[in-house]
């Protein structure tokens, strides 16, 4: 068995599959990083929220239309509420907590 693993072919192939999985990791590490920096905070999120309320009050369909299809997945409305999940990954800062389909009551 020992001479197995001197096989050219086999220590050929091992190489490659360690320099691929090195790759892997580097790619894996870039897009946690991305996705780190493409995180937006609860403040920045009301932020946003405030900034398209002027948007709703002049009933502007167009940018009403736009803020939507960009950063609302879907609306959840119940009774006592109504669920906002967005496309964008929420990070509050109190607990530490992170999710890319964050709800947000208003």
């Amino acid at each position: 068995m020992a001479g197995g693993l001197n096989n050219p072919t086999i220590l050929g192939k091992l190489s490659s599959l360690e320099q691929q999985k090195i790759e892997l990791e580097t790619k894996l590490l870039e897009a946690q990083q991305v996705k780190e920096k493409a995180a937006i905070t609860e403040d920045a999120l009301r932020q946003l929220l405030s900034g398209f309320q002027d948007h709703i009050t002049s009933r502007n369909l167009p940018e009403i239309k736009k803020f939507i299809g960009s950063y609302v997945e879907k609306v959840i409305v119940y009774k006592e509420h109504v669920e906002v999940i967005f496309k964008l990954q929420v990070v509050d800062l109190i607990d530490g907590g992170e999710g890319s389909r964050t709800p947000v009551r208003r």
